[in-house]
């Protein structure tokens, strides 16, 4: 059984949520909230609960999203695609291969100057 969460999209709930693989049902509330929740609806790993005409929720809405989501067939891409990402966030072997590359490139320019002169050469 897939579990989903509801909350309000700030970023830290985002990772939360991902890492165990849940899907994401959206409410943003303040600054960053609704760009986090924009990048996880054109990703298809979230759900963003609709606003009324003057910007605010009701209880209706909410209860319609949640179960299109979590109980009818519109839901199960997001469903699936929610648990894949929990997958790759709790992968260590690919967050040290990122963490490798990151240091080889740290290594390999180690001053301002020498990575600004390789950023013009791969103009």
């Amino acid at each position: 059984m897939q579990l989903g969460c509801l909350f309000h999209s700030g970023w830290g709930t985002v990772l939360e949520a991902l890492c165990f693989g849940h899907l994401p049902i959206l409410l943003p509330m303040v600054a960053d909230q609704e760009l986090n929740a924009m990048l996880l609806m054109e990703k298809e790993i979230g759900y963003v609960v609709p606003r009324n005409e003057d910007g605010s929720f009701n209880q209706d809405v909410v209860v319609k999203s949640v179960r299109k989501v979590m109980l009818e067939l519109e839901g199960e891409p997001l469903k699936l695609k929610a648990s894949l990402m929990g997958n790759v966030f709790n992968n260590q072997d690919l967050h040290d291969s990122y963490l490798n590359v990151f240091i080889q490139h740290l290594k390999k320019y180690k001053s301002f100057s020498r990575a600004q002169a390789s950023c013009k050469n791969e103009m």
